[in-house]
């Protein structure tokens, strides 16, 4: 192999394995809206749940149909594709766990908070 084929090579490597540590990290960022859709779903508001992976590639899709969800909930909702989602009620800012109660009871259904959270973070509801 010539040094021009080595460095192409080597260069195109790199580049594949960037590619896919950008798609994996991006892919951990839309966690929240992913979860989201998954709840919303078995509350009766969202069409359907959504994985972080499908989530990252089609991020417009997916929060406006979990925004929308969550509105018919009772809860205005922030999606945010690089950090967390921001949940507000009546205009006041609430943390994730009190919008998913305030959703469910609005809607008549009871729910397993642990289905909705992500073990990496600490997201333990508070009672």
């Amino acid at each position: 192999m010539n040094k021009i084929a080595k460095v192409m090579t080597t260069t195109l490597a790199a580049a594949t394995i960037a590619i896919s540590a950008s798609a994996m990290s991006a892919s951990a960022e839309c966690r929240d809206t992913a979860y989201d859709s998954q709840f919303l779903n078995d509350m009766g508001v969202c069409p359907d749940r959504w994985g972080q992976f499908y989530t990252t590639f089609h991020w417009d899709e997916v929060s406006n149909w979990v925004n929308g969800a969550w509105a018919q909930a009772g809860v205005h909702v922030e999606t945010d594709w690089f950090d967390t989602n921001e949940y507000y009620i009546d205009g006041n800012k609430v943390q994730r766990y009190e919008a998913f109660d305030y959703a469910a009871k609005k809607l008549g259904k009871t729910y397993d908070w642990n289905k909705y959270i992500f073990r990496k973070r600490h997201h333990n509801k508070k009672h």
